[in-house]
């Protein structure tokens, strides 16, 4: 699962090394699971500002990923559908072509 310095202000995990987070017990796997790292969101703007000039340029940058998100995806249902259609259509031309 991604977290939120990822996800909202593309800090990669050699970025967030810098910062000291708060360590907290995970709350869904208490003994077996590693402890959550909480970062302060005032650091990570820091982070993120520095990285990419200004909050409006990192609104841009999650702007831009989340229509290359899209378009992937829809290249991938585009693609399925594709792969569906020619299944259907070898399907249809054995059946035509099988002995009775």
């Amino acid at each position: 699962m991604l977290s939120v310095s990822v996800l909202h202000f593309h800090c990669a995990a050699a970025q967030l090394e810098a910062l000291s987070p708060r360590l907290k017990p995970n709350p869904r796997a208490r003994k077996t699971g590693y402890p959550m790292k909480l970062y302060k969101e005032d650091e990570l703007e820091a982070l993120a500002v520095a990285k990419f000039g200004t909050l409006a340029a990192v609104e841009a940058e999650r702007d831009r990923r989340m229509v290359a998100k899209e378009q992937r995806a829809e290249a991938k249902l585009q693609r399925a559908s594709l792969a569906h259609c020619w299944l259907s259509f070898l399907r249809a031309v054995s059946d035509w072509c099988s002995p009775i």
